[in-house]
């Protein structure tokens, strides 16, 4: 249901070693979000529902490791962090 989405907004609460601990708690690693972006071939990426224990730092590494993923696939398109009073237009 997400093939060729402009804006796909995901959750992405965790980084995979935090993930490993927390499989059954639904939410998702950033890796996760990635890879269904690439395959869904979406043209823009919002990593949605950051941990709260996740500084800006931590959620900033987060969106750039995420780049470089979709990078790694071959797949450049727009990827940020929601941040709070984004407005998105379609």
């Amino acid at each position: 249901f997400i093939s060729e989405a402009d804006v796909l907004i995901h959750d992405t609460q965790y980084f995979p070693e935090e993930y490993e601990d927390r499989v059954s708690w639904g939410h998702s690693p950033y890796t996760y979000t990635v890879d269904i972006a690439v395959r869904g071939r979406v043209k823009q990426l919002i990593l949605f529902h950051h941990d709260p224990d996740h500084d800006d730092t931590a959620v900033d590494l987060m969106v750039e490791l995420s780049r470089r993923r979709l990078l790694k696939h071959q797949y450049d398109i727009p990827c940020k962090a929601a941040q709070e009073g984004d407005v998105i237009v379609l």
